[in-house]
C-alpha cells in the first residue's frame, strides 16, 4: 500500500514541474571546481562512486549484471559516459529524463541511469517504460546500494560525468536543464549541446 502511494505521489498532475533537488546537497558545480584549481579534486572526491565494487541489476529484470564489480563496468570506454543517478520518489528526476534521453539518442555521450530503488525495482521499471527510456538503466540491489550509499551525496538527482579515458570530470546536483547540462559537459566539449543539438 504504501508503495502505491509513493506511485500516485510522483505521478500526480504537474508534480514534474517541481524544480530543484529532492534534498539539498552542497556539491561543487563545474565552474566551482574549475575555479578550486584543478579537475584532480573533483576525481579524488567522486572516483570511489564509480570504483567501489556493488552488485547491479538490469532494470525490469532479475538477473545480477555485476556481481561486487565497480559502476565503471558500465561506461563506453570510446566516449564519454553520464551517470544519471535517480529514484521513483524524486519528481526532479523525471522532469530531466527527456534531456537526458535526448543526449543518449545524440549518440555523443553514453547516458546510464542509475536507480537507487533497491526495494523497489518494479517501480523503478514501471516508471522508465512510461517514459520509453531506450538507454542504459541499471539499480543497485540492497547489498549495493550498502556499499555505495554512503559514498553518494544526499541530494537527487545527481550527475557524475566521466571521459573517455575514465576519469571523474564534472558533477552536477539537483534538475538538468539544458545550460546546467551544457556547463556540465563543457570538459568534454559540450557533446553538442551547444550547437542547438538537445
Amino acid at each position: 500500500m504504501r508503495a502505491a502511494r509513493r506511485w500516485a505521489w510522483w505521478w500526480a498532475p504537474g508534480v514534474a514541474a517541481i524544480a530543484g533537488g529532492c534534498m539539498e546537497a552542497s556539491l561543487p558545480s563545474p565552474e566551482a571546481t574549475a575555479v578550486q584549481g584543478t579537475m584532480t579534486a573533483t576525481t579524488a572526491r567522486w572516483r570511489p562512486v564509480v570504483a567501489a565494487a556493488a552488485e547491479w541489476r538490469q532494470i525490469g529484470t532479475d538477473r545480477v549484471l555485476a556481481p561486487e564489480q565497480p559502476l565503471l563496468r558500465f561506461r563506453a570506454p570510446e566516449q564519454p559516459t553520464l551517470y544519471a543517478f535517480w529514484a521513483t520518489y524524486c519528481p526532479p528526476c523525471f522532469a530531466e529524463l527527456p534531456l537526458l534521453k535526448r543526449l543518449a539518442a545524440a549518440g555523443r555521450v553514453t547516458v546510464v541511469s542509475v536507480s537507487l530503488d533497491a526495494e523497489q525495482t518494479g517501480l523503478a521499471a514501471a516508471a522508465l517504460a512510461h517514459h520509453q527510456v531506450r538507454h542504459r538503466s541499471v539499480v543497485l540491489t540492497p547489498s549495493g546500494l550498502r556499499a555505495v550509499g554512503d559514498r553518494l551525496p544526499a541530494g537527487l538527482p545527481f550527475a557524475l560525468l566521466l571521459a573517455e579515458d575514465g576519469q571523474v570530470v564534472g558533477t552536477h546536483s539537483g534538475q538538468l536543464d539544458r545550460h546546467a547540462l551544457a556547463a556540465l559537459l563543457a570538459p568534454i566539449g559540450n557533446g553538442g549541446v551547444t550547437r542547438g543539438r538537445l
